[in-house]
């Protein structure tokens, strides 16, 4: 938790902090929600054109070689889903509010993403693979959403981030670690803050605040924080994206039985992790590209 009373007002200044629009809103309502249905999703997203555009461009995009084109989101919601259109939806709208920020040399913007998104899908597949199909929705926005706390900083906080970034290479550090040693904080306090601000669910907020604490022995196990947590580091140790970390987080196999991952589902969950992979780049060029 952020107890600087300088950095909260800082925080709080920041009147040029990057939002999510109203259309994105619904759409997490609706993915959170078990009783929203296609045409719900197809009557949100019609309200942002600029957003169907872009959503259908990646619909049609090489990733998901569909035999003929889809010309509209209703057709793409029936096609693909409602839960991959709406993921789609809110992927590419978090990436037009915080991708093109600020940067430094020793962070990967693009390597971000790569990792963000694979998160979401780790956290996803494990859901999934655990047959939690309840949680799957809420666990891939946690885990696209992870590490937002991140982007604030390196874009509102450059002078106190560059620090942070250099201190990985000369220390060997895991970049909570330095952002905790030079700031007293972490991403994951400034994540928490930002949910908060923008009235994001509860088990949206506990996900990005604790998925660097270790999962502990509890009766009733944070499943989302979980498996946001053992996806992020999945996609750490497969490489798939850059998180900030120079170093591998060790993953530990008593935290995967917490949440009921024993040896076999983690393969599989691997396996998927490993397949989406591949696809992760095109989506990332559909989302880049300005025309």
């Amino acid at each position: 938790m952020i107890s600087d009373t300088a950095v909260l007002k800082k925080l709080a200044k920041i009147k040029e902090i990057a939002t999510l629009s109203e259309v994105i809103h619904e759409v997490l309502t609706a993915l959170a929600s078990d009783e929203s249905s296609a045409q719900d999703l197809a009557v949100i997203l019609s309200k942002d054109q600029a957003l169907c555009a872009k959503v259908l461009k990646i619909a049609n995009s090489a990733f998901f070689a569909q035999s003929r084109r889809i010309l509209d989101i209703d057709s793409a919601i029936v096609l693909l889903g409602f839960d991959s259109i709406a993921q789609l939806a809110l992927a590419t709208s978090v990436f037009n509010a915080f991708g093109r920020g600020r940067t430094h040399a020793r962070f990967d913007i693009y390597g971000f993403w790569e990792h963000s998104i694979a998160t979401a899908i780790g956290a996803k597949d494990i859901a999934e693979t655990l047959h939690r199909n309840a949680d799957r929705k809420v666990a891939y926005t946690a885990g696209l959403l992870h590490d937002i706390g991140k982007l604030v900083l390196l874009i509102h906080f450059p002078e106190e981030y560059g620090p942070v970034l250099h201190q990985l290479d000369s220390e060997g550090m895991f970049l909570h670690g330095a952002e905790q040693s030079i700031l007293g904080f972490t991403h994951c306090d400034v994540g928490e803050w930002l949910f908060n601000r923008w009235n994001y669910p509860e088990r949206l907020v506990q996900a990005v605040a604790r998925h660097h604490n270790t999962l502990l022995p509890e009766p009733e196990p944070d499943f989302v924080v979980g498996a946001v947590r053992l996806a992020d580091l999945l996609s750490n140790r497969m490489h798939i994206g850059a998180s900030g970390n120079t170093l591998v987080p060790p993953l530990e196999p008593n935290e995967c039985l917490i949440i009921g991952l024993d040896e076999t589902k983690l393969v599989e969950v691997e396996q998927k992790l490993e397949s989406a992979a591949r696809g992760i780049t095109r989506v990332l060029q559909a989302m880049t590209e300005r025309r």
